[in-house]
């Protein structure tokens, strides 16, 4: 028998500040002024709009705990007994704005319309857009994912796919042509990091970087060869004259690179493994740059076994300035004995990274989380360990300290938040702007 079903769904468009993560300034409500009208465009809720208490309205309470955001939804019966299209919701499902594809959260809306609120949680990370909490909020009457929320999901399902294709690639020591060392680091001094050009190459410094020291290698190759073959490359003889075996040495090397299956020798196509040298930044910080260059992921907590890294020390060649071998180091750098650990990256050491290697999406997130966390007791020294190498955290840190410079000075006289500083290069100029924008201000 045939049956005819109605399906609605209402679209709540949220955008808030940014919350402390401490009370009372932790907590925000946004509400509609109006109750929605069938087939609606989303309805955007701001904060501190206060619609008559005889109006139907929809409240959406935003309370922050530490790295997620409660989202509490309600929908407030007015006197003038209007009631949305869809009085029988089921399901509730929050949706990133910014970067929908990263998380949809689900949640049971069974009572909504009767005035129950409907609790739900999002990291505070995925909800973040341009210095503001942005995320829509869709009520459906269906018990099933809307249409327009099932091309994410599955889309979803094809990232899910790739990245776990790219973790796989990202600790194949097999495969790899590419190996940065860290003879400044003191947890990585020892350890060569993998990876594949092919890769790094959609990454502009990236890409310079490989070619440069590609050509280094081939430069130096090339001289080894000059300096090393005493036989002329003609195939001459002592005597000068053409040898025969010369030609059946080619044939030779052709057929040599066909096995008994016909198939072509993996070996003669092996690229030579280019190894540079990284200074400015540590072994961790390179690793989580390259789980984001290949799945796009984001950790501050660096797990090696993840990453194609050297085991030991001397399965890995290298020379000091004068081209001599250097001698190997028998610990492993990454055992349960090493007497350096990993420690966990830290956002503004990613943020200067993700910069310098134009890593332009990671470096966004960065900025976000480096502002997000900026507070009395970490301003100052953000503005000179970032602030000089960003200019958008400069700005923050700056614009930070001048709206509470009295709490920072006033409050204890005989502190000077600056003095571990003065002899730093930009101390000079970063007062400066600083006295500027708190002019501004005044």
């Amino acid at each position: 028998m045939a049956s005819l079903s109605f399906t609605h769904d209402l679209t709540l468009r949220v955008e808030s500040p940014l919350l402390s993560t401490e009370a009372p300034n932790n907590k925000t409500e946004v509400l509609s002024l109006v109750s929605p009208p069938p087939d609606a465009s989303p309805v955007s809720l701001l904060p501190g709009a206060s619609p008559a208490l005889e109006v139907s309205h929809w409240k959406v309470t935003l309370t922050r705990m530490a790295d997620v955001i409660a989202v509490t939804t309600t929908w407030i019966q007015g006197t003038d007994v209007r009631r949305p299209e869809g009085d029988n919701y089921k399901k509730l499902f929050i949706v990133p704005y910014k970067k929908p594809k990263a998380a949809i959260v689900v949640v049971d809306a069974t009572g909504l319309i009767d005035g129950h609120p409907v609790n739900g949680m999002i990291e505070t990370k995925k909800v973040l857009h341009d210095k503001k909490y942005r995320f829509d909020i869709i009520v459906s009457t269906s018990s099933t994912m809307p249409e327009s929320l099932l091309a994410i999901a599955e889309t979803n399902k094809d990232i899910a796919v790739c990245r776990q294709t790219m973790r796989m690639l990202l600790k194949d020591t097999s495969s790899i042509d590419t190996c940065f060392v860290f003879p400044d680091d003191k947890a990585g001094a020892n350890i060569g990091l993998g990876a594949h050009r092919c890769v790094l190459s959609q990454h502009g410094r990236f890409g310079e970087m490989v070619q440069r020291a590609v050509k280094d290698m081939t430069l130096f190759n090339l001289y080894k060869d000059v300096k090393d073959d005493k036989v002329d490359k003609g195939g001459k003889n002592d005597k000068g004259d053409k040898d025969d075996k010369g030609d059946k040495d080619d044939d030779k090397t052709a057929a040599s690179s066909i096995n008994g299956a016909g198939i072509l020798d993996r070996a003669e196509f092996e690229p030579e493994v280019v190894v540079i040298q990284v200074d400015n930044f540590t072994f961790a910080t390179f690793c989580a740059l390259l789980l984001y260059v290949y799945t796009g992921e984001i950790k501050l907590s660096i797990d090696a076994s993840q990453f194609a890294t050297s085991k030991t020390i001397s399965s890995l060649k290298t020379y000091d300035n004068c081209g001599d071998t250097r001698g190997p180091i028998n610990w492993n750098p990454l055992g349960v004995e090493s007497p350096w650990k990993l420690k966990d990256v830290e956002w503004g050491d990613l943020l200067i990274a993700a910069d310098y290697y134009g890593i332009t999406g990671l470096q966004e997130h960065c900025q976000e989380e480096v502002a997000e966390a900026i507070n009395k007791s970490n301003v100052i020294e953000t503005l000179f360990k970032v602030g000089t190498q960003s200019d958008e955290i400069k700005q923050e840190a700056l614009n930070f300290i001048a709206c509470n410079m009295e709490s920072l000075f006033l409050d204890d006289k005989d502190n000077d938040p600056f003095l571990p500083y003065r002899g730093h290069p930009s101390y000079h100029g970063l007062l400066i702007e600083l006295i500027r924008i708190k002019a501004k201000k005044e």
